[in-house]
């Protein structure tokens, strides 16, 4: 079975993903800034302690990236820009092709992200 890196674990959308998808078998590993805020314990859950803006670490060893996060109050305008940049920068480096995305994030700064 794959291994999925997920980015955005700790929010609603992240946190049902994440539970359906270690439901169908799958190993997850997920990269959060507050890990007390991810109360599911599973053997196939590797968490990471992050910030998508300065860690990539997360994807090694991942078939596919979902990336799931958005702004949160205290996220810079383009979070969406920046977070996703390293995101594809890690995949590179690893070989990783496949990323499933979903966000809203970033709607009121078109400008800017």
């Amino acid at each position: 079975m794959k291994t999925i890196a997920l980015f955005g674990a700790t929010g609603r959308t992240g946190q049902t993903f994440m539970e359906k998808a270690l439901s169908a078998g799958y190993s997850v590993k997920v990269l959060v800034r507050t890990p007390e805020k991810l109360k599911l314990v599973h053997s196939k859950l590797d968490l990471l302690e992050g910030n998508v803006l300065n860690e990539e670490l997360v994807i090694r060893g991942s078939d596919v990236v979902v990336s799931l996060f958005c702004h949160v109050k205290v996220s810079p305008e383009d979070l969406q820009t920046q977070g996703t940049g390293h995101i594809i920068k890690g995949m590179k480096a690893q070989g990783i092709q496949r990323i499933i995305s979903l966000s809203g994030g970033g709607l009121p700064y078109p400008d800017k992200d």
